[in-house]
């Protein structure tokens, strides 16, 4: 099952099981891998990071990996990537290598550790020099283990089926926090102007140069605070104070390994570089007759909330269901249930009219994010935009996905070019973004209780007997079952609700079935791989100088 899922490729279609998500499985004798060029221009090799960071001496250079388990390196390491989650081949070959945004959140990539997900009790690696070496496997876990003596034991406590013994999520979260630390969780950058608690957002200025870096890791803070959102808002507001201060005139926007986050971030960063553009984002569902029974019934309520259901129904007013949380493509509000659900037919499926958030739904903005998106409602008045299109470019490493596809495509769309670091070792094109480009993604949890509460609070006993033969009676039925089998009582299920689709597309296809070059790649070298300012430098004499991109990843080539 788990291998099934997996072979989609669609980090909003996750189902993290009870057994395989206990423990996780780290090569921590080797350490983390690195992917870089010698010299920028010839094709990139994998080397151990710990030797990156030792210094050459007579006796002893960093020699990359020739083979693993006595197969051609690249090509071990390209089968291992399938194991990921992003859509794209060079999405997933990043994903295995370290880099520094990475490591903010605590990820060293998925060579290094990954869960669930066993090779085997060593791993045998041979150098071009000539050195073999066997390095141990580790296997981790992170959930208390008392009472558990055997198979069936492990059983009884992990995979019971019962809620309240399904592994929880909160623990791993727990450990990342702690691991954090005092002092910034970015040391291996250069000082920020400034920069969010927990790392995921910071700005810097390179010394005397024009240019400006914001760096975002993701759009998912964790700094334990309700308004951590508006926090996160703010430092792009001072960062670009303080950038038309210093008179920068050049911006990187770095989202290197940045899986996305709060989709409304990804918004108010987009209104924030450029105040006078629109949020086009579109998006459709699939018209599926569970979405028609629960949105018919919400909408009803709403409109009647003197009653008893009604009131009950008061919980969903501005929430996913709520037509008041929508406008169509022209800003206009939807009349009535139908007039939003369509259904409308594509290729032989069945989709709801295109409609976009309405952002100026104050109530609703506050609800779901707990903070309004810059440029809308109270917060409409902007300073003057502070970079212009030409003048920013956006840096990924093609495993840029969720919130974050959704920022690349508003700056794309206002002309900001983008440049990938690193990717199969091989010439031509590259995406920019390699992950999911979904516009939204529902835990099996947030969709069981919405079945529930149609089912339990919102009909009354002869509309549960007819509910009981459709799919929303099924997911009702057997749903806490399923929810105890995944991490997180159903938080470690997930599926795609929101296809994200361009207005102008009359085919409606989902903007992850589209492939979309960037414009530029280049290779790491021994001067970026760890360097972060040599990287930035690297990216603005690409983007503004005589840096040249890797063969064949330019559209002039």
């Amino acid at each position: 099952m788990n291998s099934l899922v997996i072979s989609v490729h669609d980090g909003h279609f996750n189902l993290q099981l009870d057994a395989l998500n206990v423990f996780t499985f780290r090569r921590t004798e080797i350490g983390p891998i690195l992917s870089l060029s010698i010299d920028g221009k010839k094709l990139p090799k994998v080397y151990a990071y710990r030797d990156l960071q030792r210094k050459p001496s007579k006796n002893w250079n960093p020699s990359a990996i020739k083979s693993i388990d006595g197969k051609d390196a690249v090509s071990w390491l390209r089968q291992l990537s399938y194991s990921g989650t992003s859509q794209d081949p060079d999405a997933l070959y990043n994903s295995l290598f370290f880099n520094y945004p990475g490591s903010v959140d605590g990820s060293y990539g998925l060579f290094y550790a990954a869960v669930g997900l066993y090779t085997g009790p060593q791993i045998d690696i041979e150098f071009e020099n000539g050195t073999k070496k066997e390095y141990q496997n580790r296997a981790f876990f992170h959930l208390d283990f008392d009472g558990v003596k055997d198979g069936d034991t492990f059983y009884e406590k992990f995979c019971s089926g019962d809620l309240e013994q399904a592994p929880l999520l909160k623990k791993r979260e727990v450990e990342l926090l702690k691991r954090s630390g005092p002092g910034s969780p970015r040391p291996q950058f250069p000082d920020p102007v400034v920069e969010l608690s927990d790392g995921t957002i910071a700005g810097y200025h390179l010394g005397d140069s024009d240019l400006a870096v914001l760096s975002v890791s993701s759009f998912l803070p964790t700094e334990l605070d309700n308004d951590v959102n508006l926090k996160f808002s703010t430092i792009t507001s001072k960062f670009l104070e303080e950038s038309k201060k210093k008179g920068k005139k050049k911006l990187i926007v770095d989202v290197t390994s940045n899986g996305g986050g709060a989709l409304f971030l990804g918004f108010d960063l987009f209104k924030q570089l450029f105040p006078s553009g629109e949020i086009t984002s579109a998006f459709n569902l699939r018209a599926t007759e569970q979405v028609d029974i629960i949105g018919r019934k919400v909408n009803q309520l709403l409109k009647d909330p003197r009653t008893m259901r009604g009131k009950a129904a008061a919980y969903e007013r501005n929430s996913i269901f709520d037509l008041n949380t929508y406008v169509d493509v022209e800003g206009d509000k939807f009349s009535n249930w139908d007039d939003y659900f369509g259904p409308v037919t594509h290729s032989d499926f069945n989709f709801t009219h295109l409609a976009r958030w309405d952002l100026d739904n104050e109530v609703m903005s506050l609800k779901s994010s707990r903070f309004v998106v810059a440029g809308h409602g109270t917060r409409s008045k902007l300073p003057s935009q502070v970079f212009e299109a030409d003048d920013i470019v956006l840096l990924t490493d093609a495993t840029c996905a969720s919130t974050c596809a959704v920022f690349a495509d508003l700056l794309k769309k206002e002309g900001v070019k983008s440049i990938v670091t690193g990717g199969r070792p091989r010439d031509g094109p590259v995406q920019a973004v390699g992950g999911v480009k979904g516009a939204q993604v529902l835990t099996f949890q947030q969709v069981f209780r919405s079945a529930a509460h149609v089912f339990e609070l919102y009909s009354t006993p002869q509309e549960q007997r007819q509910l009981e033969d459709t799919d929303i009676g099924e997911i009702y039925r057997d749903g806490a079952y399923a929810l105890a089998r995944t991490v997180g009582d159903g938080k470690g299920g997930r599926i795609n609700y929101r296809n994200a689709i361009h207005v102008n597309d009359k085919e409606r296809i989902p903007r992850q079935f589209v492939y979309e070059p960037a414009d530029c790649r280049i290779w790491h070298t021994p001067e970026t791989i760890l360097d972060m300012t040599g990287l930035w430098m690297t990216v603005a004499n690409t983007a503004w100088g005589k840096g040249e991109c890797s063969r064949g990843s330019s559209p002039s080539d």
